[in-house]
């Protein structure tokens, strides 16, 4: 479902996200550095190189900051609230 720019509706997001490595550069040894800083953890491996990451409840920060700041760290082709 789209939700319309400027509409008021609420949207809940999970405790999971969902990272694409970036082919040829990063790592799952990467991601996984990454992750223990925000007391994260691979769940499982979708396809090569996308995994199912999920976060610690008592994250201070919220899944899509967290996936906002993976992404920005340029590691990932796509890091994503699933």
């Amino acid at each position: 479902m789209l939700i319309p720019a400027g509409s008021k509706e609420a949207v809940g997001l999970s405790n999971q996200l969902i990272i694409k490595l970036k082919a040829g550069t990063t790592t799952v040894k990467q991601l996984e550095k990454e992750l223990q800083e925000m007391q994260a953890k691979i769940v499982k491996e979708h396809s090569k190189g996308i995994y199912l990451v999920q976060l610690n409840k008592n994250t201070a920060s919220s899944p899509l900051q967290i996936a906002n700041y993976l992404y920005e760290t340029g590691l990932f082709d796509f890091a994503e609230p699933d």
